[in-house]
């Protein structure tokens, strides 16, 4: 019963898709209609089901960072050292033995360590370096150098 089910229904969804691929009886028909009716299931699905809205969180911060808005996330350091060229001074190696990561060992107290610490965050190959609650006038500059996914929510819980 449940092969025959499945030939029969297989067989209607054929007819309605050469239906709606305009009667060609053709593959081209059928991947037109099949194109045609997965759309509209699709926006039936977003009209019936609201997309899942992302909740505000902080990343865990490595714990050899410095207390200060800027860290770097624990764990996420792949030993890209892009940032030694830039801003040796603020950033440093923890290394256990293990692996190395890297942390904020110095936060960024002028303008100018700002911008070394911005370039830091741009040129790492992960998004590891992070920033929370920092100058509002900061916040516009790394918003501004397209580093806006590397803020963190003003309020929110710290992921685990």
């Amino acid at each position: 019963r449940g092969m025959r089910t499945s030939f029969w229904g297989l067989w209607a969804w054929l007819i309605v898709f050469d239906w709606w691929g305009l009667g060609r009886g053709s593959i081209e028909g059928f991947r037109s209609g099949a194109a045609m009716m997965l759309n509209w299931l699709r926006k039936i699905w977003q009209a019936i089901v609201p997309p899942p809205q992302a909740k505000p969180f902080r990343a865990p911060p490595h714990p050899a960072n410095v207390p200060g808005p800027f860290y770097v996330v624990d764990g996420c350091c792949m030993s890209c050292a892009v940032w030694e060229d830039v801003a040796p001074d603020m950033l440093a190696w923890d290394s256990d033995g293990q692996y190395s990561h890297c942390f904020v060992q110095r936060q960024p107290g002028s303008d100018a360590e700002f911008e070394r610490m911005a370039q830091a965050m741009q040129s790492a190959e992960l998004d590891c370096i992070r920033v929370h609650a920092c100058r509002p006038e900061w916040l516009a500059k790394l918003r501004d150098a397209g580093l806006g996914d590397q803020i963190d929510p003003a309020t929110g819980p710290m992921q685990r």
